[in-house]
């Protein structure tokens, strides 16, 4: 029943799922980071266990090792310093993004991590854990991202020759925020007429992109942010139609300013952008199963009852990975008994998969600070490898 983060890690034991017992640990030291800890997860490799953990004042991400779940733990890298910081990289990997990692062991020994807030990330790690191993992959495809949050915001497609535009399809970064925009064609890239205004939308959420349908002769098309819910004006698809048939992928594009390398405008109109990882916010949690690698993840907003938790899959544990049209394993459900459920970890028991998660307090008391429960749950798959959707029971495991 805490809420947002805490000064060091807390452990609960049990032998029977029912009985409980909880042991403080030592890690971190209180403040030694800069800020409480979010989202700590625990790994055995060989005889030591190994902790990641997310410093929620500045987004880094440390690991700590210890011969015992229960510690005493300590920083696993000698200058105490972070796996991974938005500081210390380029391009799409900023400081708000790096949180929520989780590692990750093969059948073969290869350690991967896996972590992000709005964007999926995923690597190998050196033998020791101490070092990404390699680049990082972004899980979610690819994206615009401008330099910082400033509105407005603009990109803009040039055709070729003018065609005649019968529908727009906009995919904004988040699903769960309400965007206003405008968008206008021009026949020359100079002079611009309206096709579509939605600046003053605060309400309709883009769910799997918005459709804006009208007719219009134009070799140029624009979109322009004017409010992103306090986010930044990404873009994962940008998709101009005459009619059905999409005549802008591959052409060129411009924006009013680019975050870096990897999010170029030209990945609004690229192949690889679609629906993959759309709708992933945070929560990273991978396993195998029969030899598909899993995404487990979180999305929605936290504090309110969108919270959910979905799932990819692919055939590598980098993917690409392909998101099942019926991929939510747990949602408020009508009752609202359950609300809000999310950010899991996945445990095996004797050849059966339980999933823990927390949900909001039950009763649910309303506010800033969210408070919450762990519940855990059985994970089912279907013959066709499809995880089914969970049923909470209120009672546990």
């Amino acid at each position: 029943n805490d809420a947002g983060s805490y000064g060091r890690a807390s452990v609960w034991m049990s032998d029977d799922f029912v009985n409980w017992e909880m042991k403080l640990t030592n890690y971190p030291e209180y403040g030694k980071f800069g800020g409480d800890i979010w989202a700590p997860d625990i790994i055995r490799k060989g005889d030591q266990y190994y902790q990641f953990i997310t410093r929620s004042g500045g987004y880094d991400t440390w690991v700590a090792v210890a011969d015992s779940p229960t510690g005493p733990w300590k920083n696993l890298r000698e200058d105490d310093s972070a796996i991974v910081s938005g500081g210390g990289n380029a391009g799409r990997i900023v400081a708000a993004y790096n949180m929520d990692a989780q590692p990750f062991i093969d059948d073969d020994g290869q350690a991967y991590m896996y972590w992000g807030w709005s964007e999926a990330m995923g690597a190998k790690l050196t033998p020791d854990l101490k070092n990404i191993d390699g680049e990082v992959h972004f899980l979610k495809g690819t994206k615009w991202l401008p330099n910082g949050g400033e509105l407005p915001q603009w990109l803009s497609v040039d055709l070729g020759e003018p065609m005649p535009i019968t529908k727009v399809l906009t995919s904004p970064e988040f699903k769960h925020v309400a965007y206003g925009y405008k968008i206008e064609v021009s026949e020359d890239g100079g002079n611009w007429q309206p096709f579509a205004d939605r600046s003053e939308n605060r309400t309709e959420l883009p769910g799997d992109g918005y459709v804006d349908e009208g007719n219009a002769k134009a070799r140029h098309v624009r979109i322009t942010f004017n409010h992103c819910g306090g986010h930044w004006a990404g873009l994962y698809n940008f998709a101009v139609y005459a009619g059905d048939k999409i005549v802008s992928l591959g052409k060129p594009v411009t924006a009013s300013s680019v975050r870096g390398q990897g999010a170029e405008p030209e990945n609004a109109v690229d192949v690889s952008s679609g629906p993959s990882l759309a709708d992933f916010v945070e929560g990273s949690y991978m396993i195998k199963y029969n030899g598909k690698y899993y995404l487990l993840y979180s999305s929605g907003v936290l504090h309110d009852g969108t919270y959910s938790v979905r799932y990819a899959v692919s055939d590598k544990p980098l993917g690409p990975f392909v998101t099942p049209p019926d991929h939510i394993i747990l949602q408020m459900n009508e009752e609202q008994t359950t609300r809000g459920p999310g950010h899991n970890s996945v445990l095996k028991f004797k050849d059966k998969h339980y999933i823990v998660y927390h949900q909001h307090n039950q009763p649910h008391e309303g506010g800033a600070l969210v408070f919450r429960q762990t519940c855990a749950d059985l994970l089912e798959f279907n013959p066709d490898g499809s995880i089914k959707p969970v049923t909470p029971t209120q009672t546990g495991v």
